[in-house]
């Protein structure tokens, strides 16, 4: 995972909210390429507490699926851009393949450590 907040990154690893976030259920609960956006999920407390901190406007992109899990990653803005929104849905095949990227790239990152 990776942040332009490190500091918030840590504290969401240490206090596992990662486990009350919309992309952490079961692989079957998902399909590839799909969207889901921060303000549909039923558990909102978490991004209540990343609003808190200007982390606003956020939707996970759901990549491959592997054997027990799907790739999936995040992304948001301020509070000062509610049209990344639009930039979202308009740009989606661009963010396809920024999810395949950086997947190939944590993946070497990964098998080169």
């Amino acid at each position: 995972m990776s942040s332009s907040r490190p500091k918030i990154l840590e504290e969401h690893f240490a206090q596992k909210k990662y486990l009350r976030c919309e992309n952490e259920k079961h692989p079957d609960s998902y399909k590839s390429d799909e969207i889901i956006l921060w303000s549909t999920s039923v558990n909102q407390s978490v991004y209540e507490e990343a609003r808190l901190m200007d982390i606003h406007h956020g939707i996970y992109l759901f990549g491959k699926k592997n054997d027990d899990y799907y790739e999936s990653l995040g992304f948001a803005s301020s509070k000062n851009d509610p049209a990344i929104m639009n930039g979202y849905f308009n740009n989606f095949d661009l963010l396809k393949k920024f999810v395949s990227y950086f997947m190939r790239q944590h993946l070497k990152e990964r098998l080169n450590a």
